[in-house]
């Protein structure tokens, strides 16, 4: 039974922004699925948990700024 839908999770969504999904699991996962034309879904929940994440202070992960997330990928 093919799956025709499936929620990402935040900590494949932040793997995704960090750039290191490349040769994981997760990677594997997702691709089968685009592949098989499966619809992938993230909620407000995922988006909020990402922020949260991606705007901490740099010892505790990401540390990216407000600033730096807002600007267009032409900045």
């Amino acid at each position: 039974m093919a799956i025709v839908s499936c929620l990402v999770d935040t900590n494949v969504l932040l793997r995704v922004a960090r750039g290191s999904i490349r040769n994981t699991t997760d990677y594997t996962a997702l691709a089968k699925l685009a592949l098989e034309g499966a619809t992938l879904h993230y909620t407000h929940q995922n988006i909020a948990e990402l922020w949260n994440v991606m705007t901490r202070p740099v010892a505790a992960t990401l540390g990216l700024t407000v600033a730096t997330l807002s600007r267009s990928p032409r900045d």
